[in-house]
């Protein structure tokens, strides 16, 4: 009989001899880096809109009608009355039934605004921006401003920085203007503003 060899307890195998496992003779608790680096938050979430500092103290302050109002009279809804009846009649012939509502619509809406008085706005000017009743602008969101005269009364036009954003109108008082103007060329450049065709058919039928 073939005697297979003793082994004794804690004796390597031989190196011919299968191995169905091996234990490592060397154990570490060092914990190894990890790579995560956590969320990017800072770059997708938008800029805080500016605030004004309450620290900041109002150069300026003073209240104006937030647009010039015309008076009209029964010539101007005689006008205005004859103007819907005509596009009104040629929806009703050409059985453009949307087309009439909607003139229905803007003929009262328009009466409507014709005839509103305008509010009182509270105006105050700092070192970064204006301050019109509880909505603040700051200097950064427009490029230019500009002086705009309607007769006897002067406006300004803010134009903003970013395209397809309305314009901010300023109206003032004749003794409070060349303060107002020297606060705002120290901050934005001055240039020389013309009116649109639409704003002046605005100022023509007298809105």
């Amino acid at each position: 009989m073939n005697e297979q060899p003793n082994t004794r307890p804690g004796q390597l195998p031989a190196e011919d001899e299968p191995q169905f496992y091996r234990t490592s003779t060397q154990t570490t608790n060092v914990a190894q880096p990890s790579n995560y680096a956590g969320y990017e938050l800072s770059q997708s979430m938008p800029a805080p809109p500016p605030q004004p500092n309450p620290d900041d103290a109002a150069m300026v302050k003073w209240e104006a009608s937030e647009y010039v109002h015309h008076t009209k009279g029964a010539l101007w809804l005689l006008g205005h009355i004859g103007v819907m009846l005509v596009f009104a009649t040629i929806a009703f012939i050409t059985q453009a039934w949307t087309f009439l509502i909607l003139v229905i619509v803007m003929g009262v809406a328009l009466g409507i605004i014709a005839f509103r008085p305008p509010n009182t706005l509270r105006y105050s000017l700092t070192s970064q921006g204006l301050q019109i009743d509880s909505k603040f602008y700051g200097f950064d969101g427009f490029r230019s401003f500009g002086i705009i005269s309607e007769g006897a009364l002067y406006s300004i036009m803010l134009i903003p920085s970013k395209r397809f954003l309305p314009a901010v109108s300023i109206y003032f008082e004749e003794r409070d203007g060349e303060k107002i103007v020297d606060i705002l060329a120290s901050q934005l450049p001055m240039e020389h503003i013309e009116l649109d065709a639409f704003d002046k058919l605005m100022r023509y039928l007298r809105f």
